[in-house]
């Protein structure tokens, strides 16, 4: 897990099958001019990517892997809880 900021984070796993996973919660601005803006709703659980197929990040996929979304979503406030104490 790398935590990026208070607000997304990024899971990679190497192996026959790598995977490298975004979770975003808040809204997302970056580059109005690339893509539409984006709101990720931290309560809601936020934007999930998937880095390797969609490197451009222009498909959430949070409603299709509810799983790894929620396992982000606690390694999101796990990481806070611990940049809280250091």
């Amino acid at each position: 897990m790398l935590p990026l900021a208070s607000n997304a984070v990024i899971e990679v796993r190497g192996g026959e099958r790598p995977a490298a996973y975004k979770l975003v919660l808040g809204f997302i601005c970056e580059c109005p001019h690339c893509r539409p803006c984006l709101a990720c709703n931290a309560s809601g659980g936020g934007c999930l990517f998937d880095l390797i197929s969609d490197p451009h990040e222009t498909t959430d996929l949070a409603q299709r892997l509810p799983a790894r979304r929620r396992a982000l979503h606690t390694m999101t406030r796990a990481a806070r809880r611990y940049s809280a104490t250091v």
